[in-house]
């Protein structure tokens, strides 16, 4: 929590900035996996909208980088 105090269960990636600035730290060694998948959903009319276009490709480049 960035403001007080707290835990998060959170992909690394997804607070990459925040990592890096040392405003959010992992408090433990080891990391924690999940056999869970994640989706993006969106209306099929914004298929092909360029923004959303972006944002799924730096979500799936990210999410390989981890």
């Amino acid at each position: 929590v960035v403001a007080g105090a707290g835990v998060a269960l959170i992909p690394s990636f997804l607070i990459r900035p925040e990592l890096e600035s040392g405003s959010l730290v992992i408090p433990f060694d080891r990391p924690l996996s999940s056999e869970q998948a994640y989706y993006l959903v969106y209306p099929t009319g914004l298929g092909g909208h360029p923004g959303l276009a972006r944002f799924r490709a730096w979500m799936l480049a990210s999410a390989g980088a981890e």
